[in-house]
């Protein structure tokens, strides 16, 4: 997990990231990181739009945006 954060706060690529919160509720995140500590992350939530920082405890898994696709090109 650790260099995909690394790698993701770099290349300022989004990462997709399953998070659970202090009430147990599983979410599906899209962010951009911004800083990663020993027991935090920072990072801009997609779907809040806005600044998070999210417990590391807390991240459940994390990985690359699969990029889409475009139909009827060649090589797809």
């Amino acid at each position: 997990m650790e260099g995909i954060f690394r790698r993701a706060m770099i290349s300022r690529e989004p990462v997709e990231m399953i998070y659970m919160n202090k009430s147990g509720t599983v979410t599906k995140r899209v962010v951009s990181i911004h800083c990663v500590s020993a027991g935090k992350v920072t990072a801009f939530c997609h779907l809040r739009k806005a600044l998070r920082t999210f417990r590391r405890e807390s991240i459940l898994s994390v990985m690359p945006v699969q990029k889409k696709r475009n139909e009827g090109t060649i090589g797809s």
